[in-house]
Parts: C-alpha cells; structure tokens; sequence
C-alpha cells in the first residue's frame, strides 16, 4: 500500500449529510421500447454486492502507546473532499472477530496494534481491506468508493396507476457483466451504486409490459432514470363479488396466459394488444375478450351468471 509522508493532521472536512444528496445529475431516458432480444434473463439471485476497488489515502500520526486507533472514512470520487455519510463499517482482528461495527460517515476506532480487515459497505458497493496498527501510531485510511445513485421511475406512458412494479438492475461489463445486481420494488428509490454502465429492466407485477434501456451511473453524481411502458392499464372487476376469491386469468392473441391474480378485482398493466379475460368463482366462469393500446384505461366489468 502506498503511505504518504505528509506531516501529521486532522481532517477538518464538511459533514453535510449525503444520503446520496450527490450532485444532482438527472439523465432522464424516456421512452423506452418493451424488450425483445435484447433482454437479459433474470438471475437466480441477486449479487448482494459489487467489489469496488480498494483506491485510498493513508496518512500515519504518531500517538501515545494505548492510544492507537483507525480513522476510517470514504469519499465518492478522487478528487471528492467529502465524507460519504451512512457507511455500514465493520473491522475484523486476525481471529476474524468483529472489534468494531458502526453505521456512520467517519468511523473511529481504538484498538491495539496488530492486523485488521475493515470492510465498508455502501448500498451494493463493497470495499475489504487489509491494514497493519502498528504499536504508537493512527492510522487516517480515506477510502474511495467510486460509486454513484441512480433513481428508477418505472411509469405507465400517460397512465397514473397503483400496480407495483419491480425494477432489474444488470451489470454490463466488468467481472459482474450479465449478473443481477439488485432490484428495486419502489418507484423512486435510489439505488447506491459503483459507477459503470447497467441494463435496467423494468415490470409491473402479475402483466406482460417490460420496458429495458441502458444507463451509464458516474460516481458522485445521481443518474433518474423515467421507465415509460408503452402500454395500457385493464381494471377487470366481477360484479357482486365485492369480498370473493375470484381468480383471474388473462391470455394473449398468441394463447400465452399471464400469471394468475386472484382477488374481487384485478389491474393489469398490459402493452398493446387483443386479450381474453377470464374470471373463475365458485366452479363458475365468466369471459370477455377486449383490444387495449398504448396510454389507454380500460374499465371492463363481468357479471356472475
């Protein structure tokens, strides 16, 4: 590791609260066209975590023996002064038992001299390192977490809708290229994330709309993403039902059946296209067919015979 012989000193940098309030970047991609080849199957689990490169700064102060400590903190960028806020810090001794464990922006630590593993993760981003405490001596370890956010908003073009959604997250490139890397079930989170170019695969819950795009994330700075589906909401309701187990089951012109949905109603968000609903109670069965397009609200209704 390279050690800088830079004289003693303490940081005097800006705490301002970061909760990824980073420079505010709003790349907004719409709109998106519904997948096809380019679609990246789903994994069978998320990587937890990215590996970020160890990239840090390390300045050693002299101090009384009994008095040695880690100083551990974490910048976006390089060139960033800041300390990034709400990092989950966790240091390991040689018997790999947990000496230290904070969730802060600088963490401070006074342990006796010997070896250690600090780990620090950041969202999806995750940095492990070695260190040697050496007998009289801080160590001040900055560490660069080259990470970024990124906003999803998964929408319905021209459609305001209840559906929940769930947003694929993929690496492109690197040692994680294909692999899910996390996902996200709420419209507007922000995803923190090791800068890099990712696929973004976007679904409303139980229908058949998917819209992907890619996306560059820059560490330091917040990338939104709006995910407008090129589809139509169906509301299917089967009257006099109002507190029954209907289930619902829904097939397209290519005889394709969606997942089923069961409940008294059921909103599909759907893309363009000739549908057969189906609406099962009791051993009895009600049908309609309907034609839904792009930015369309369809309100269909059956009734129990």
């Amino acid at each position: 590791m390279d050690v800088s012989t830079r004289p003693p000193q303490k940081r005097h940098q800006a705490y301002a609260h970061l909760a990824l309030c980073l420079v505010a970047v709003l790349s907004v991609v719409t709109p998106l066209k519904a997948a096809t080849h380019n679609q990246i199957d789903v994994a069978p689990a998320e990587q937890k975590f990215i590996p970020a490169p160890a990239a840090h700064d390390i300045a050693i102060t002299t101090v009384a023996e009994g008095q040695e400590a880690l100083q551990l903190s974490a910048r976006f960028t390089d060139n960033s002064t800041e300390i990034v806020q709400d990092v989950n810090w966790l240091i390991r001794n040689q018997n790999s038992e947990i000496v230290f464990k904070a969730l802060i922006g600088q963490a401070d630590a006074t342990l006796p001299p010997g070896d250690y593993q600090v780990e620090a993760s950041y969202g999806t981003v995750q940095i492990s390192q070695g260190l040697t405490l050496l007998k009289g001596t801080q160590l001040d370890v900055s560490f660069v977490l080259n990470a970024g956010g990124l906003r999803l908003l998964p929408r319905v073009q021209g459609i305001a809708t209840h559906v929940a959604s769930r947003t694929l997250v993929y690496a492109l490139g690197g040692a994680n290229n294909g692999q899910l890397i996390t996902s996200s079930h709420r419209a507007g989170e922000v995803i923190k994330i090791i800068a890099g170019t990712y696929r973004i695969e976007s679904r409303f819950d139980g229908s058949n709309a998917v819209a992907v795009t890619d996306v560059i994330v820059k560490a330091g700075k917040m990338t939104a993403v709006q995910i407008d589906h090129k589809a139509g909401l169906a509301n299917l309701t089967l009257n006099g039902s109002e507190n029954a187990n209907v289930l619902w089951t829904i097939t397209d012109d290519a005889g394709e059946m969606l997942p089923p949905v069961t409940g008294a109603t059921a909103s599909l968000v759907l893309r363009p296209g000739h549908y057969l609903a189906k609406a099962s109670l009791s051993g009895s069965a009600q049908n309609t067919e309907f034609q839904i397009s792009a930015g369309q609200t369809l309100n269909i209704a059956l009734d129990q015979k």
